[in-house]
Parts: C-alpha cells; sequence; structure tokens
C-alpha cells in the first residue's frame, strides 16, 4: 500500500525550530540597523553641531576684532551666564546668552529643551537701561535669524582672564532630541557621555 504522507512537509518541530531560526535573525538584524541608526543621527547631530558651534566662535572673532574686545560678564542664579562684547566708548554691544526657542527670550532656568545660543545687538538705549537695571536683559525679544538652532546648550560659561584681556567660552551640547522630557530640570536627566559633546574657545 503506498503513503500518502507527503515527505517535502515540515513537521512541527522543523517548523518550530525555522520560526526560532528566523526570530533570532530578525532580532540580530534588527539590532544592527537600529545600532547603526543611532550612530548615524548621533554623527549627523555632532556634524551639524559643529558647524554650528565653529560659526558662533568665528562670529565672536569678528566682533572680537572690530569691537576692541571690551567683555562684560553677566552671572545669574543657575550655572550658566551670558557675555557681552562692546566697543570702546560703549555705543555698541553685542550679548551672547541662551535663549528659549519658543519664547523668543533668555532662558533664565536650566532645563532640558529648545535651548540655543542666540546673539542680539543692543541699542544705546538698552545699554543704558541695563547699566540701571541688569535684569531688564530677561525682557528683551530675541530675533530668529541670529538663532543657532542645531546647537542644544547644555552648559554655557564665559570667564575673563588676565584682567578681562581674555574671554574664555565653554560650552556643552546635547545632541540627542527627546521631547517627552522638555521642561525638565537638567540636572535631573542623564544623558550618555556619546550624546554630549563639549567646546572651550578663547579669545
Amino acid at each position: 500500500m503506498k503513503s500518502f504522507q507527503n515527505k517535502n512537509a515540515m513537521t512541527l518541530v522543523e517548523l518550530i525550530i525555522w520560526i526560532m531560526i528566523t526570530s533570532s535573525v530578525m532580532i540580530i538584524v534588527m539590532t544592527f540597523m537600529t545600532t547603526s541608526l543611532n550612530e548615524l543621527r548621533v554623527t549627523n547631530e555632532t556634524t551639524k553641531t559643529i558647524d554650528s558651534i565653529f560659526t558662533i566662535k568665528d562670529i565672536i572673532a569678528r566682533f572680537d576684532k572690530w569691537w576692541l574686545n571690551y567683555y562684560s560678564i553677566y552671572w545669574t542664579w543657575w550655572e550658566n551666564n551670558q557675555f557681552t562684547l562692546e566697543n570702546w566708548d560703549a555705543t555698541k554691544w553685542v550679548l551672547f546668552w541662551v535663549v528659549n526657542n519658543e519664547t523668543k527670550r533668555i532662558q533664565k532656568e536650566k532645563i532640558y529643551g529648545d535651548n540655543f545660543i542666540w546673539y542680539r545687538l543692543l541699542s544705546e538705549k538698552e545699554l543704558g537701561d541695563i547699566l540701571v537695571d541688569s535684569w531688564v536683559i530677561y525682557t528683551y525679544d530675541f530675533h530668529r535669524d541670529k538663532i543657532f538652532n542645531w546647537v542644544r546648550i547644555k552648559d554655557f560659561q564665559a570667564e575673563l582672564y588676565n584682567s578681562g584681556a581674555f574671554l574664555d567660552i565653554y560650552m556643552s551640547t546635547i545632541l540627542v532630541t527627546d521631547e517627552n522630557n522638555f521642561w525638565k530640570n537638567i540636572s535631573e536627566l542623564h544623558f550618555d557621555k556619546n550624546d554630549i559633546a563639549e567646546f572651550d574657545f578663547t579669545f
């Protein structure tokens, strides 16, 4: 009597083994793709950040050359600070600080979000207002064309050395965008070392 058993059909055990092997291969492939995409993302963010950082450096250097490098540092109760460049007769100033992209104003708190380096030219009246009350700076609007929107700031610190002859600027930038954590205090968040880029310039 002929057997009607299909010799080419897979047994249940073979099917289970095939599913396990296929699943393992898919997991390996997906893990590799996810890792590669993350690495590509970080590389792209790093490249754009570095380009913007050196643009900032060039702009500061141009102001430094044109305006006879008279520096002023403004400190706040939080870790980040800001600085101004002033010409010799105090008629032109430019202000650099961390500004929130949503409010277009200086970020008072050290929180995670769309906080970028911006700069703003100040009028003579604004200069006088600042000299009377430095806190008026927080009421100034910054303009979109002066934003460095690839530089999401974690730390921004300016220091003067040699009796104000040299300006040192330290910046650390966050290379990841996690909107779920926006508006949280940076001190409460953990960032992988690969998600942070640091820069230090002296003028």
